[in-house]
């Protein structure tokens, strides 16, 4: 599988209510085919904690809502989109100091076999972005 995605590890710093922007971008994949799932994930201060899936874009385009965000006052809050074939963003608006912590996406590379089945062919996640949300 060539499937990357970029993993650069970067500090980011917002005031509450600001918009809160982190990126995703696939830097190959193994075919010009292939369709891309994308799963964001948050990893909150306490270790041992599993990561929170936030949210979740199906290769097929279908779009769904982790655990994590359903709680509706995050759900109201956050959006992903796919900016171009191999950007993706994930937006937090009026960010709160709750949301502190640190974004990832895991991208999975999807083909469709000669019989119109969809594969998973390979999955890579992208470098780690620590958000820190403070008051003004």
């Amino acid at each position: 599988s060539k499937l990357k995605v970029h993993k650069s590890n970067q500090s980011l710093q917002f005031l509450e209510d600001s918009r809160v922007r982190v990126n995703c971008s696939i830097t190959s994949q193994t075919s010009p085919d292939s369709q891309h799932a994308v799963l964001w994930y948050a990893r909150k201060a306490e270790p041992g904690e599993p990561d929170e899936l936030l949210l979740k874009i199906e290769h097929t385009g279908a779009f769904e809502y982790g655990a994590y965000a359903e709680e509706e006052r995050l759900r109201s809050r956050v959006q992903s989109e796919r900016l171009s074939p191999r950007l993706y963003g994930l937006t937090l608006h009026r960010a709160e100091t709750s949301d502190s912590g640190t974004y990832y996406c895991l991208v999975e590379e999807w083909l469709m076999d000669p019989d119109g089945l969809w594969y998973r062919l390979a999955q890579d996640s992208s470098g780690f972005t620590h958000v820190v949300v403070r008051q003004p």
